[in-house]
Formats: C-alpha cells, sequence, structure tokens
C-alpha cells in the first residue's frame, strides 16, 4: 500500500471527524478532535470562530446564518427569510455560531459539521475546500460550487469557546486515539 496524499488525507480525516458527529451542532466538539488528529500528522490546523451564510446555488431548499453578520447578510441578501441558527450558547460565541478548522499550508477550509444544517434544506456534506487565502487578515471567506454558496466571516476576536475546546480535547483522547490509529492503518 502507498502513502496517502496530504490532500487525500486532510480530507479524510476531516470526514472521519464529520461522520462521527453526523448532524449534532457540535463545531466546537469537532474543531478541538480534528485539530488533535491532524497535530498527529503535523498538519497545523486552526480552530477559527466564524459567522455563516449558506443557501443552495439553484434554489430549492433553505439558507442558514448563524451569528450576527451572517443573519445580517441573509436578511439583506435572501428572497426568503435565513433560518437563524437556533443553538446558542448564551455567551460571546453567540455572535459567530459555528466553528471551522482552517490550515494555512494549502488554504484548507474544513467544516466537519456542516451536515448539521440539513434541516434548513442545505445539503448533508461535511465542507473540505481550498480557497485562495485563509490568512486571520480577512474578513470573510467565500466559496462555491454548483451545489452550494457559503460564506463563513472570520471572528477571530471571540474566544470565550478556548476552555470548552481545550475539554472537549482532554476528554475524548480515546477518540482522538481511534481516528488517529485508523488512519494510520488506512482504513479511513
Amino acid at each position: 500500500m502507498g502513502t496517502m496524499s496530504d490532500d487525500v488525507l486532510i480530507v479524510r480525516l476531516t470526514e472521519a471527524v464529520g461522520n462521527y458527529f453526523r448532524d449534532e451542532p457540535q463545531c466546537v466538539s469537532a474543531a478541538a478532535i480534528l485539530t488533535a488528529v491532524g497535530r498527529e500528522f503535523g498538519y497545523d490546523l486552526e480552530p477559527r470562530p466564524v459567522s455563516i451564510y449558506a443557501a443552495p446555488t439553484r434554489g430549492g431548499g433553505g439558507s442558514i446564518a448563524t451569528g450576527d453578520k451572517g443573519g445580517a447578510f441573509g436578511e439583506r441578501l435572501s428572497m426568503t427569510p435565513a433560518i437563524k441558527n437556533p443553538f446558542r450558547w448564551h455567551s460571546d460565541f453567540d455572535r459567530a455560531g459555528h466553528m471551522i478548522v482552517t490550515a494555512d499550508d494549502g488554504n484548507w477550509v474544513l467544516d466537519p459539521t456542516f451536515s448539521q444544517f440539513a434541516y434548513a434544506g442545505l445539503p448533508r456534506t461535511i465542507i473540505t475546500t481550498q480557497v485562495d487565502d485563509v490568512h486571520p487578515r480577512l474578513r470573510f471567506i467565500e466559496f462555491g460550487d454548483d451545489e452550494l454558496v457559503v460564506r463563513y466571516w472570520l471572528e477571530d476576536d471571540i474566544s470565550d469557546w478556548r476552555k470548552d475546546y481545550e475539554t472537549y480535547q482532554k476528554e475524548n483522547r480515546h477518540l482522538i486515539g481511534t481516528i488517529t490509529r485508523l488512519a494510520r492503518d488506512g482504513r479511513i
């Protein structure tokens, strides 16, 4: 068996974490797991709180908005109102409402829990894409394909999620080890 390319591996790791969480609104937990597993393979992954607006490219589904910026953008842009994320933290994190993972090396945007928005009519998918830049100086990252358009506003000034993030990593060492072992064995 040959070695897996870095591009294929980072996608498979993200998919493994996303498949574990399925449609659950556990973006901070998933980011904690993915960054820890990625570290085992030498990836420098960064958890990023984001506001999000997402909609189907061709209509026929709903749109979703989280956080202040995503909600305001959705209200201005949509013919129909975006469904605002009902999951609340009751903290500063609500200004974002979602978390993704980025990697400067390769400009990866990884969203293992995007499927949580399927209830709004969006595709049940895990986002693994490369963009022009993921540098913190950017205000937002936007991309799309034939099925979906997504805009993430980077909310790097929000930090009250860090304690939960660190707790998830500590409490899920077994899961992190299992995903790492499966990846090393070529089973994911």
